[in-house]
């Protein structure tokens, strides 16, 4: 896709990670993937034909049931067909709540503990969790 005269390729490497475009370009893999499907990532090469790559990184823990798992699309189309808010900050997250009270009823049984999870999107999040004081209110993070 182009914009404003550039594909996305050189648009990344001018205008958002230049040293990483190049770094990518120099062990050939800047590619731009178009799309994901299981294990599997494609793009699109000098004649147009998709060139599939087996992708063995698993997005750092994101993708680790591959990329559009059929159950976990089903889920987000579910909570976007019902109008779910999904940035709604300053407010009582109920579904969090129910898979936290799963998560420490699980981490209990074994533990004898009661827990507070901590749902993180950054690793910078991850560890301010888990340097928070939480064992002053008797509760272990995890």
């Amino acid at each position: 896709m182009r914009d404003g005269g550039l594909d996305e390729r050189e648009a990344f490497g001018r205008y958002a990670r230049p040293r990483v475009a190049e770094l990518l370009a120099a062990i050939g893999l800047d590619v731009v993937y178009h799309r994901g499907a299981g294990d599997y990532l494609y793009y699109r090469d000098e004649q147009g034909r998709d060139v599939r790559v087996l992708d063995m990184l698993g997005g750092y823990g994101a993708s680790l049931f591959g990329h559009n798992h059929p159950e976990l699309v089903a889920r987000l189309r579910e909570a976007l067909d019902c109008e779910r808010p999904f940035n709604a900050q300053a407010s009582v997250r109920g579904h969090a709540g129910v898979l936290a009270r799963r998560l420490s009823k699980l981490v209990s049984a074994s533990t004898g503990r009661a827990y507070v999870t901590t749902f993180a999107s950054t690793e910078a999040e991850a560890v301010e969790a888990a340097l928070r004081p939480w064992q002053r209110w008797g509760v272990h993070a995890f």
